[in-house]
C-alpha cells in the first residue's frame, strides 16, 4: 500500500479548497490537495454556480486576498469574468438607501459572475505555480483519529493508500472528515439542510437585464436567470422544489439529481414561450452535479450565529468577513416565517478563528459551508467569497502551526495570524 506525508492535507478541491491549499503552500507548508472530481472548483465549476456572492457589501469590499486573486487571473481571459460589475438593477444607487436594512442590494449589489469553464483553468495553475502537490480522481474512505488527532486518511482510487498529514482542512462543503467519523469524536452538527438547486446554461437570449426573476404556475415555480460573461447567454437557478434533503445519503443525492434535470426541459420551454427575449434560446449545459447549500456542519470553539449575522458582530479572533444576506431558501421560524433577512447595506461581520476549529479536535480545521454556524448563519457564510475567505484563512493558519512539534491550531498567535491575513490582502 503506498503511503503519502505532508505538512497540510487539504481533502476538497472546489474554490475553498484551492483557497486552502494556496495560502498554505505560500506560507511555507508541504502542502497536498485530495479531490474526489477530475475537474477543480467544485459547485463553482461542476454545480455551474457561476455568481460569486460575497465578495462586496453594498459600496465596500470585504473579501480580497486569494479570491480577489481568483476574479483577476480570469481578467486574463477573454470572457473569463463580468468582473464586479453585476449589479442589481432595482439598486437605489450609491448614498441614496433611505433605510440599510431594507435595501434590496445588501450584500449582492456587485456580484462576480465568472465563466465556470475558463475557472477549471485558472485554479490548477493557481495551485501549481504556488507549489501545491494534487490528486484528483481521489476519495477519501476511512479516517483514524487518535487522542484528538487526525492520524491518517485512506484515500481510494486504482488502489488504496494511506496519508499521514500534521494539519488536516476539511474543504469538502459537506464535512467529509466529520462525517467519516463517530458524534462523539467530532461533534457533528446534523439537522435539516437547505433546499439543493441545479443550475442549467442557456444562449441566444436577448434580455439586457442583469437579473430576472420570473415565476411560472404548472410546477414552473420560480426562476432566477443571472447574465453569463458571454453576450446572450445566462444561468439558471433551477429549484429543486425538494425540501426534504440528506446531503450525506446517495439516495437522497440521485433523487435530487434526477427529479432537478426534469424540470430543465419544461423550463427551457416555459421560458421560450413567456418571456419577451427568450423565444430562441438554446440549452447549452446542465450541471453535472446539483448544487447543495448544507451538508455536516462540526461544532467549533465557538458557533457562529444569527444575532452575530444580523448585528455585524466582530470578534478579537475573526479572520474573515462575510456580507450576504441570511438566504436560506426555506421558512425559519427563527425568521419569523420567512426565507430571508437582508443585512445592513455596507456592512459586515466576522467569522472568528474559534468557528474553524472544530472542539474535539487538535489538528483538524473546517473552511467554507462546513464551519462551525448555526443553521441560521450558515444561510449567510455559505455564499463562495466567504467560503474561499475562511480557506485562505484556514490555509495559513495551517502553515502557522506545522512550527510546533504537536501542531495544536489552538496555540496558533492570533496576532501572527491577523497580521499575515492582513498582508494577503485579507480584509478584516
Amino acid at each position: 500500500m503506498k503511503k503519502f506525508t505532508c505538512d497540510v492535507l487539504v481533502i476538497g478541491g472546489g474554490v475553498t479548497g484551492v483557497t486552502a491549499a494556496v495560502a498554505a503552500a505560500r506560507n511555507g507548508a508541504d502542502t497536498l490537495l485530495v479531490e474526489r472530481y477530475g475537474t477543480l472548483g467544485g459547485l463553482a465549476t461542476m454545480g455551474m454556480v457561476s455568481p460569486m456572492y460575497g465578495f462586496w457589501s453594498g459600496d465596500t469590499q470585504v473579501v480580497k486576498g486569494i479570491a480577489e486573486e481568483v476574479i483577476n487571473e480570469l481578467r486574463k481571459y477573454h470572457g473569463g469574468t463580468l468582473g464586479y460589475q453585476l449589479l442589481v438593477d432595482n439598486c437605489p444607487g450609491e448614498n441614496k438607501c433611505t433605510d440599510d436594512y431594507k435595501c434590496p442590494a445588501s450584500g449582492v449589489k456587485r456580484v462576480a459572475v465568472v465563466d465556470t469553464e475558463i475557472l477549471k483553468l485558472v485554479l490548477p495553475k493557481m495551485l501549481e505555480e504556488a507549489g501545491v502537490r494534487v490528486m484528483l480522481y481521489t476519495q477519501v474512505v476511512n479516517t483514524s483519529v487518535k487522542t484528538r488527532r487526525v492520524v491518517s486518511v485512506a484515500i481510494e482510487s486504482y488502489g488504496r493508500a494511506i496519508i499521514t498529514p500534521r494539519v488536516v482542512i476539511d474543504a469538502t462543503g459537506d464535512g467529509l472528515i466529520a462525517g467519516k467519523l463517530s458524534p462523539e469524536k467530532t461533534g457533528i452538527i446534523k439537522q435539516i439542510q437547505k433546499p439543493p438547486t441545479l443550475m442549467f446554461r442557456i444562449g441566444n437570449v436577448k434580455i439586457k437585464k442583469n437579473r430576472v426573476f420570473y415565476k411560472g404556475g404548472d410546477g414552473i415555480g420560480r426562476l432566477l436567470l443571472l447574465r453569463w460573461p458571454n453576450s446572450g447567454e445566462y444561468i439558471v437557478n433551477s429549484p429543486s422544489g425538494i425540501n426534504k434533503f440528506d446531503g450525506t445519503d446517495a439516495a437522497s443525492l440521485t433523487h435530487a439529481q434526477i427529479t432537478a434535470a426534469k424540470l430543465v426541459a419544461p423550463r427551457v420551454e416555459y421560458l421560450r414561450k413567456n418571456v419577451p427575449g427568450c423565444e430562441d434560446i438554446k440549452l447549452l449545459g446542465v450541471a453535472a452535479q446539483i448544487g447543495i447549500r448544507d451538508c455536516l456542519r462540526v461544532k467549533g470553539d465557538y458557533t457562529l450565529t444569527l444575532d452575530d449575522v444580523i448585528s455585524d458582530r466582530k470578534f478579537k479572533d475573526g479572520i474573515a468577513a462575510g456580507c450576504h444576506p441570511v438566504d436560506l431558501h426555506m421558512p425559519s421560524d427563527k425568521l419569523g416565517g420567512k426565507n430571508i433577512i437582508r443585512r445592513r447595506c455596507g456592512g459586515f461581520y466576522h467569522i472568528p478563528y474559534r468557528s474553524l476549529v472544530p472542539s474535539k479536535t487538535d489538528n483538524l480545521l473546517m473552511a467554507g459551508r462546513c464551519i462551525s454556524a448555526t443553521f441560521e448563519a450558515q444561510g449567510s457564510t455559505r455564499v463562495q467569497a466567504t467560503c474561499m475567505a475562511t480557506g485562505q484563512a484556514a490555509g495559513t493558519a495551517a502553515a502557522l502551526c506545522i512550527k510546533d512539534k504537536y501542531c495544536d491550531l489552538r496555540k496558533v498567535n492570533m496576532t501572527e495570524l491577523r497580521n499575515k491575513l492582513l498582508k494577503q490582502n485579507v480584509v478584516l
